[in-house]
């Protein structure tokens, strides 16, 4: 970890002071931490002409009717990320005109990107019936450029692809940015709208997805008898900003964004190793960041997608950095399904009302312990326990890990 970097947080802390969700709970960050606290597993089948798989899917009623002809032909993806980043906003209580257009910044996160106009253009390119609007909404940028267009930013704005630490790498992404001056204030967060047979069908092929009789309890992550995962769809955004500009505003302050860091496994496609030596050193090195020790965790918000290996690495790493007694640890991945890049934003969005309600959320359907996954999972019921710090890990294809450590203000 870079000592200027260290020292730069020290002399401008970070602060969330608004977030925003869209999830199979809904269309709203209370919503999803209900169903969180509650522990309920959001999985139904999901029938195409393909196949059947379980997923989780954003309720219809939670999505709007755009008026604008550029939401309207956003990609859902893009749909989402708006809605997640207007709540943000809204909570973060952003008048207009007290920021300038060049000080915000847009770092959103997706590992797969608009794969429904990318398909719809494919389709409409056999026919010759080619959409000209299909050229930006079909490209992985369309991403933080809708958001770009619908907040007025003119500051950085990225969209950031690293498989499922996507989101977590765009928080971090914001955050440096913010600490080099580049903005006073950034939307950071992530996307996803996988639930298309095309996915579906390369994760199954893959031996990535769960299978099982009844959906809502085909993830079951850490459990001896978990089969895989199930993906979801969604997104978590976060206002980021200087505690010295949140102050200036006035603005209610939720959180510290204390810790990060991102690391890439170097080794093979599907990222896991033997001894989870990347997911250990990014987590060693965001706790580095945030000036805390291992035993200053109060709860870690896992990966969890309830894979055999994933699970079972995930608890190698955890071991190595916290001991063989490990914080209290869940996975929301039933509730939530596995929402790929979007997953750390909307696990973000839970460790930050964690830390506000003083509630650690349970981890659905975990009833069998493994004893290759042994940590402190909490079961059945949330525990009411109010910690002062929490670490939320992700990982994901070609080795890509990350670790985000959030604090109570």
């Amino acid at each position: 970890m870079n000592d200027r970097v260290v020292q730069w947080l020290r002399e401008n802390p970070l602060v969330i002071t608004g977030t925003g969700a869209v999830s199979a709970a809904g269309d709203s960050v209370e919503k999803l931490w209900e169903a969180a606290v509650q522990g309920q597993s959001l999985g139904q089948m999901l029938e195409f002409e393909e196949g059947v798989y379980a997923g989780c899917v954003v309720p219809p009623e939670a999505m709007r009717t755009w008026k604008s002809s550029l939401m309207r032909k956003a990609d859902r993806t893009a749909q989402f990320a708006v809605m997640a980043a207007q709540e943000a906003w809204l909570q973060a209580g952003i008048r207009e005109g007290n920021l300038a257009p060049e000080r915000l910044a847009i770092f959103a996160g997706t590992s797969r990107g608009p794969v429904g106009k990318v398909l719809e253009a494919a389709g409409r390119a056999r026919m010759n019936r080619m959409l000209p609007s299909l050229a930006a909404s079909s490209t992985m940028a369309s991403l933080s450029g809708t958001l770009a267009v619908e907040f007025g930013a003119c500051g950085p704005s990225l969209t950031v692809s690293g498989a499922c630490a996507s989101s977590a790498a765009a928080i971090m992404m914001a955050a440096e940015q913010l600490l080099l001056g580049k903005a006073d204030m950034a939307l950071a967060g992530g996307a996803e709208a996988p639930l298309h047979p095309i996915v579906l069908a390369q994760l199954q092929a893959a031996g990535i997805l769960g299978h099982g009789e009844i959906a809502a309890e085909v993830c079951r992550p850490f459990d001896l008898h978990r089969t895989g995962t199930i993906l979801g769809e969604g997104a978590g955004f976060l206002i980021i900003e200087t505690e010295a500009h949140a102050r200036e505003r006035g603005a209610e302050i939720l959180a510290r964004l204390s810790g990060w860091a991102v690391g890439a496994e170097g080794g093979e496609r599907t990222g896991i190793s033997k001894d989870s030596a990347s997911l250990t050193q990014v987590m060693r090195q965001a706790l580095k960041l945030a000036g805390l020790n291992p035993s200053e965790i109060g709860y870690v918000n896992a990966h969890g997608t309830g894979t055999i290996l994933n699970d079972r690495q995930e608890t190698i790493a955890c071991q190595s950095v916290f001991g063989t007694k490990t914080p209290p640890c869940s996975s929301i991945k039933p509730v939530t399904g596995h929402c790929m890049g979007a997953a750390a934003a909307l696990e973000a969005v839970v460790c930050i009302k964690a830390l506000q309600d003083g509630v650690l959320p349970p981890s659905p359907n975990w009833k069998t312990a493994d004893p290759n996954c042994a940590m402190d999972i909490i079961a059945e019921k949330a525990r009411k326990i109010r910690v002062k710090d929490v670490l939320s890990n992700s990982s994901g294809f070609w080795g890509n890990n990350a670790a985000l450590v959030f604090s109570r203000s």
